[in-house]
């Protein structure tokens, strides 16, 4: 009797994770041979399936089989198309899977991981401009806050109005709140600062404006503002006696 110590080839990936750049027209998937293929040759089959990645929007899913001739022990290799989009949607994964071995044995690793690597950027949202500016009798102050940049999902950022010189419910009204955008858009969102108005001459006064927690989108700059009221009120001019007895006027400011 010959007893046989021929070890069977086990086939398995390379690896069991591989990366590709979203830029990539495709992905390189190496499956490696062990052992000896028997005198008929071997095969196995391969596939790609979505993971966190989408089918048919960032690769293509594929299938087929891998085959070794007798003798031959060298690694195979199979690609996984991808699909470059504009959408900032983080790095995503395939699943990769081997299977039904004939004439050889299923290897390790069988199954592995293929992550793409996103090349897009976040949106970034942040205030049309660094100082705003109103009158005290403007009753209101319109704010711009910009987005630009590509989203995959819908995006927020909270806004506080808050203090700098200007007293909070003596010159404006605090507040804070928070814009929304919807999957895909871009563009400018606004919120509205109440102003009171009162009698007193005095300086102009600012209020801090401040962008924060932006939830799929990252902060840009300026991410903090100043609104300045512009005082209205004239100064009061003060009646004083004069040395003669007669009442003038001294002009002086309050």
């Amino acid at each position: 009797t010959i007893t046989d110590n021929d070890v069977l080839g086990g086939g398995g990936f390379g690896s069991s994770t591989f990366t590709v750049d979203e830029r990539s027209q495709s992905a390189v998937i190496t499956v490696a041979l062990g052992g000896e293929t028997p005198p008929d040759g071997g095969s196995i089959m391969y596939s790609a399936e979505a993971g966190t990645a989408t089918a048919g929007q960032d690769f293509q899913p594929v299938s087929g089989t891998l085959t070794w001739p007798a003798g031959d022990s060298s690694p195979k290799t199979f690609e996984v198309p991808i699909i470059n989009d504009d959408l900032t949607e983080g790095d995503e994964t395939i699943e990769l899977t081997l299977s039904d071995p004939q004439g050889v044995e299923l290897g390790s690793p069988s199954r592995a991981v293929l992550t793409i690597q996103d090349d897009d950027e976040l949106g970034t949202v942040q205030f049309r401009r660094s100082s705003f500016k109103t009158s005290e009798d403007s009753g209101a102050a319109t704010i711009l806050v910009d987005l630009t940049g590509s989203m995959s999902q819908s995006a927020s950022v909270q806004y506080t109005v808050a203090s700098g010189s200007a007293a909070a419910g003596k010159d404006f009204t605090a507040g804070q709140g928070t814009l929304e955008w919807e999957i895909g858009t871009e563009g400018t969102k606004t919120f509205t600062v109440e102003i009171l108005e009162d009698n007193l001459f005095e300086e102009d006064e600012t209020i801090t404006l401040t962008l924060q927690n932006p939830i799929g989108i990252s902060l840009g700059s300026p991410s903090n503002a100043n609104l300045l009221i512009l005082d209205n009120d004239k100064p009061v001019g003060v009646q004083i006696e004069g040395g003669d007895g007669q009442s003038g006027k001294a002009g002086t400011e309050l």
